[in-house]
């Protein structure tokens, strides 16, 4: 009986001891959007945990965080922005005076801009603003990536190796899914989709394909421009729209019932950032194909 009650004491003991034992305690790292999350956990693991400003459909050219988030803020070690959309423009001075502390790095360092002007149908009065969409693109996520793993090393130097790795492993992630688009789009060079919000510029430019924007900083077409892209598409027999969720169908609905064809809807600001980026591809490889 002595022992069953010795034993009895010990599985108490650690009992206690396991329920008392501290959570880990993860650095708290702050983004404006979900694919950033989705890459600063690629690198940065467990470590961390990243609260996200921008939530699942919101609109980033118009939203406002809630002051839930912006109590988070004031325990982020570090703020990643993702470089001139509308959002980080107009929060961003908030977004630093709530914690002085917290360190900000900009994600689009490093990566060519590519402005409106170079990628509407024509220059109709959106002249000049830089398209902030650089992480659609494989090719410029590498970039980002790099960006992060710079950053988690001069956040947390005693982690380098272990961010390191997972940089890596991450860049040849990121490699293969070049790869990947490459020979999906290779018979496709030149070939040109339209796009309500121009969510794809980064992409279209990185691999010989052409985005015709129908709408750009949250203007509204002009009948005349809506005209040309009508023409345009007709003459390419194009017959899909593609519609960022985040934004309304309405004028994209009336060209696409124009040009006798479809809405396809896609989602460049989903968390599961691969997925997204695979879905996108493979529905522009479908559109092509029905232009045939």
């Amino acid at each position: 009986m002595r022992r069953i009650a010795l034993y009895t004491l010990i599985f108490v003991f650690f009992v206690a001891c396991s329920r008392n034992k501290p959570e880990l305690d993860k650095g708290l790292l702050s983004v404006s959007i979900l694919p950033q999350k989705y890459f600063i956990e690629q690198i940065a693991g467990a470590l961390y945990e990243v609260n996200v400003l921008i939530p699942p459909g919101a609109n980033p050219a118009s939203y406002e965080p809630v002051p839930q988030q912006i109590a988070r803020l004031e325990k982020s070690v570090a703020y990643f922005m993702t470089g001139h959309i509308g959002f980080e423009y107009s929060w961003m001075d908030k977004i630093s005076a709530s914690n002085p502390e917290m360190v900000l790095f900009d994600l689009s360092q490093g990566i060519e801009q590519i402005r409106g002007d170079d990628f509407l149908l024509t220059d109709h009065g959106h002249p000049g603003g830089v398209d902030p969409h650089t992480w659609v693109s494989p090719k410029r996520a590498k970039i980002i990536a790099e960006n992060i793993y710079r950053a988690m090393v001069e956040i947390d130097p005693d982690h380098e190796k272990f961010f390191r790795a997972n940089y890596i492993r991450f860049r040849k992630d990121l490699d293969s899914l070049d790869l990947t688009i490459e020979l999906m789009l290779k018979d496709f060079k030149g070939r040109s989709f339209i796009i309500f919000h121009p969510a794809l510029t980064y992409l279209a430019a990185d691999y010989g394909i052409e985005q015709v924007a129908i709408e750009w900083e949250g203007k509204e077409p002009s009948p005349g421009y809506l005209m040309e892209v009508i023409d345009h598409a007709k003459k390419e027999n194009m017959k899909v729209v593609f519609v960022q969720e985040q934004f309304d169908m309405d004028n994209a609905r009336a060209i696409a019932d124009e040009l006798d064809g479809k809405i396809v809807r896609i989602n460049p600001l989903d968390e599961d950032w691969k997925a997204s980026v695979l879905q996108i591809v493979n529905a522009l490889v479908h559109s092509f194909q029905e232009n045939d």
